[in-house]
């Protein structure tokens, strides 16, 4: 019998928290749980390629305009996660931008 630990977070981020739908329509349900999965598991590499390919889905099929939307509802879903961890707005829009844009080099 397989253990979910044994798969790693990004299967257990699927079990427990499965994208959403890639649809415009779901566009705060992406960005929350895009917000979600870096909360989890922001510095594991699983859990980030699992959003990196999420992204790279949601890029081809509705291109740079649309993503700027759900950078914007991501940046302000991750302000509703760590309002009280007092996380500063550019530690924030930091975040954003490596998960869009992959770690500065």
């Amino acid at each position: 019998m397989s253990n979910d630990s044994d798969n790693g977070p990004a299967a257990v981020l699927a079990d427990a928290d499965p994208p959403p739908d890639l649809e415009l329509a779901s566009l705060p349900e992406i960005a929350a749980w895009i917000a979600r999965a870096d909360a989890r598991g922001a510095s594991d590499a699983a859990v980030s390629n699992t959003v990196a390919a999420f992204l790279d889905a949601f890029r081809g099929r509705y291109g740079q305009r649309r993503e700027e939307a759900l950078r914007q509802a991501v940046y302000m879903a991750l302000r509703r996660i760590w309002r009280r961890a007092n996380v500063s707005d550019s530690d924030l829009r930091q975040r954003v931008a490596e998960l869009f844009d992959g770690p500065a080099p």
